[in-house]
C-alpha cells in the first residue's frame, strides 16, 4: 500500500496496512540522529521524509510595502507575506517559539485603515501555479499532497495584532475585528479553492485555540467570531471538491470543540497528545462520533483523531 493509499484508506474509516506518518525532521541535530541510527533503509527514509508532502503558496518576504508598519522593528527581522515580523532569539536555533514577533497592526484601531493595508494578492499566478505540478509529482510516487493553510484566521490575526489586543477588541472594538476577520477569510477562501482545484488530497486548516487545559477564548466567542470563518473556508474548498477531506490543527486541549468542528465539516484533528489519546479518546469517541486513529507526528508526541 502506498503512503497515499494508506492515508486515504484511514480517512475513509478503513484499516490501513500501517499507520500513516507525519514526521518533519527539520532540526539538524534530529536529522543527524536519525541518519546515524541503526535502522533499516526504508524505515530511516520514512522518518526523514514522513509519508506526506506539504504544499504551500509561494510567499513574498521583506516587501517594502510593509516598511511603514515596522518603523521600530529591528532590521534583522524577517517580514512575512502578511507583514508580520519575526526575529529568532540568538540561542534558539530553528525552534519555532523562541522568537520575537513584531505586529504590524499593533497601533491600528480604525476600520478604514485596514483598507490601506498591503494585503497579499493571492490571485497572482506566481503564488500558486506550481501546485498542480507538485500534486502530480507527489501522486506519481504514491505520496499524498497536503494543502497547508494552518494559522488560518485567529492565529494569523494575533500575529498581525498582539493577542491581548485582539482579545480585548472582541468586546471593545468589534467593528475592527469583524473587518479584520472578513478580510483574512476572503483571502483564505481563495486559497482553499485553489488548493482544491490543484487536486490536493487533504486541506489542512487550523488555529491554535487552546492551552493544555482549555480554550483560550470562551465557547461563545468561538461560535460568534471564529467558527463562521472556518466554515466559510471549508465551504469554499468544497464548492470545488465536495469530498475533499479537511484536517484541522490546534495545539492544546480542544476536546470541547470537537462537535463544533464536526458540524462545519472537519474530518480529522491534529494533534491530540498521546496521554489524552490513550486515556480519553476511547470514552469520548462514542459520545462525539469520532474515531481515534494514531497518524503519528512523533516529534510532537501526538496523534490525530479521524472524525
Amino acid at each position: 500500500m502506498t503512503p497515499r493509499e494508506c492515508l486515504m484508506k484511514t480517512l475513509s474509516h478503513q484499516e490501513p496496512d500501517r499507520v500513516p506518518l507525519q514526521f518533519h525532521c527539520g532540526d539538524a541535530a534530529l536529522r543527524d540522529m536519525v541518519e546515524k541510527a541503526d535502522l533499516a533503509p526504508d524505515v530511516k527514509h520514512r522518518f526523514l521524509n514522513g509519508d506526506m508532502d506539504i504544499l504551500t503558496f509561494t510567499a513574498r518576504r521583506n516587501d517594502a510595502a510593509f516598511a511603514p508598519y515596522h518603523l521600530e522593528t529591528p532590521k534583522e527581522a524577517t517580514i512575512d507575506d502578511w507583514g508580520i515580523g519575526r526575529l529568532r532569539h540568538k540561542a534558539s536555533g530553528i525552534y519555532l517559539l523562541t522568537q520575537y514577533i513584531y505586529h504590524p497592526l499593533k497601533d491600528m484601531v480604525d476600520v478604514e485603515e485596514l483598507e490601506d493595508y498591503p494585503w497579499p494578492n493571492m490571485t497572482e499566478p506566481v503564488r500558486w501555479r506550481h501546485l498542480k505540478t507538485e500534486v502530480e509529482n507527489s501522486h506519481a510516487v504514491g505520496r499524498p499532497a497536503i494543502g497547508q493553510m494552518s494559522q488560518t484566521i485567529v492565529e494569523l490575526a494575533y500575529g498581525l495584532c498582539p493577542m491581548e489586543q485582539l482579545f480585548i477588541d472582541f468586546y471593545e472594538n468589534p467593528r475592527f475585528v469583524k473587518k479584520l476577520f472578513d478580510k483574512i477569510t476572503e483571502l483564505r477562501c481563495y486559497q482553499a479553492r485553489i488548493f482544491a482545484e490543484a487536486g490536493v488530497d487533504v486541506l489542512r486548516i487550523g488555529d491554535d485555540l487552546a492551552s493544555q487545559q482549555n480554550l483560550l477564548v470562551g465557547l461563545d466567542t468561538y461560535r460568534k467570531w471564529i467558527k463562521p470563518c472556518h466554515a466559510k473556508v471549508i465551504a469554499a474548498a468544497r464548492e470545488v471538491r465536495p469530498d475533499i477531506p479537511i484536517l484541522y490543527h490546534s495545539d492544546g486541549n480542544i476536546e470541547v470543540l470537537i462537535p463544533e468542528l464536526i458540524e462545519i465539516g472537519v474530518n480529522a484533528i491534529n494533534p491530540v497528545p498521546l496521554d489524552r489519546t490513550l486515556a480519553q479518546a476511547a470514552p469520548i469517541a462514542p459520545q462525539k462520533g469520532i474515531i481515534p486513529n494514531p497518524i503519528c507526528n512523533a516529534i510532537n508526541n501526538c496523534s490525530d483523531i479521524i472524525v
